[in-house]
């Protein structure tokens, strides 16, 4: 069970990268028109919850399969030899099944939220890509600029 308790990390890096850049965004006086990395933070803030939510979700949904996978083989939930926290009392019987198969659909679950996500892109991007959905942001900025 040692794996499990590795892979938990990634997770949450990956987490918290999303939760810094979109507290990011929140400071920024216009996000639009802010260059990060040479791309136009909005853009960024599409690709990041169009395709880097969705695939961070179905990573967690992976990692709960396989926890669940476990707690079937052993009949108890959290799964014997996994690290949980104090006071939790251990699941068995029939409830346990019940929050095992739970967790063996999240996969499914998590394909739904990229399908989602694939949808959101399209219909935000449309036939233009992004090259073009750059070019347009950075000529509404250009304007909002010259109106000031």
């Amino acid at each position: 069970m040692k794996a499990v308790v590795k892979f938990y990390w990634p997770l949450l890096l990956l987490i918290a990268l999303q939760l810094g850049f979109t507290g990011y965004l929140m400071i920024l006086h216009r996000p639009e028109c802010e260059p990060l990395f040479g791309v136009n933070t909005l853009v960024l803030a599409m690709l990041m919850y169009c395709y880097l939510l969705p695939a961070t979700v179905f990573l967690g949904a992976g990692y709960m399969s396989y926890i669940s996978y476990e707690s079937l083989k052993s009949g108890q939930f959290p799964p014997a030899g996994m690290p949980g926290f104090k006071g939790r009392k251990v699941t068995t019987g029939a409830k346990a099944r019940v929050l095992a198969v739970a967790g063996m659909l999240s996969p499914a679950l998590a394909l739904v939220v990229i399908g989602l996500g694939i949808q959101s892109y399209n219909a935000l991007v449309g036939d233009q890509g992004l090259d073009g959905l750059q070019a347009n942001i950075e000529q509404a900025c250009q304007k909002g600029a010259g109106q000031r």
